[in-house]
């Protein structure tokens, strides 16, 4: 970062202190503590390069860069919360009830809430992106539009399927295999349509 700073002309903040004495007794910052407190803020990091990689979009090595270190503490995440599983420092919170009895994988609560609610979120994007299909004037977008839905779209939204009937979730209303277009594909404009669109992916 500091090096990208330099690149670009940008003052950096105030450099941390040298060496830090504190009155505090060591022996009350349990490990069990700190290995939460980290966990949580790998956590915080993420959001922030989430939402740097969302506003980046002059530079491409600077989104590269955050790309990178997302990348990087994703890993970084995961490592710590099989460390917390391993130590037993991380609790288990309520486990969800219905799994069908050949699967012997556990799911908690809170992970078959986000299955279903990504796939909630799927259906609505493959909607939406069918419906701005029809209405998109220029070329180029709409056959971005259409990559974008037969690609990474319907991809993700058949491996969350999968998974919801593979732990007995129930499935979210399907959308409609067939939308037709409107009569009148000028009522929204090509640059609304992309906003729109980039808003939805933060």
């Amino acid at each position: 970062m500091e090096t990208q700073l330099k690149k670009y002309l940008i003052q950096g903040p105030k450099a941390n202190r040298a060496k830090v004495n504190t009155s505090v007794n060591s022996e009350v910052l349990l490990d069990q503590f700190l290995a939460h407190d980290y966990f949580l803020i790998l956590q915080e990091h993420l959001e922030k390069f989430l939402r740097a990689i969302v506003s980046s979009t002059t530079s491409e090595g600077i989104r590269k860069l955050f790309l990178n270190m997302l990348s990087r503490t994703l890993n970084r995440l995961d490592s710590i919360a099989a460390y917390l599983r391993l130590k037993g420092w991380i609790e288990t919170p309520p486990l969800y009830k219905k799994i069908p009895e050949n699967i012997t994988e556990r799911l908690d609560s809170g992970e078959a809430f986000h299955l279903w609610d990504h796939l909630t979120f799927r259906y609505d994007n493959v909607a939406k992106t069918e419906v701005f299909c029809n209405l998109v004037f220029d070329g180029d977008f709409k056959l971005l539009l259409k990559v974008g839905l037969q690609g990474p779209l319907k991809q993700q939204t058949r491996m969350l399927e999968k998974e919801l009937e593979r732990f007995g979730i129930p499935m979210p209303l399907h959308p409609p295999n067939v939308v037709s277009p409107p009569e009148n594909t000028e009522i929204v404009r090509d640059e609304f349509i992309f906003k729109d669109l980039m808003s939805g992916m933060h």
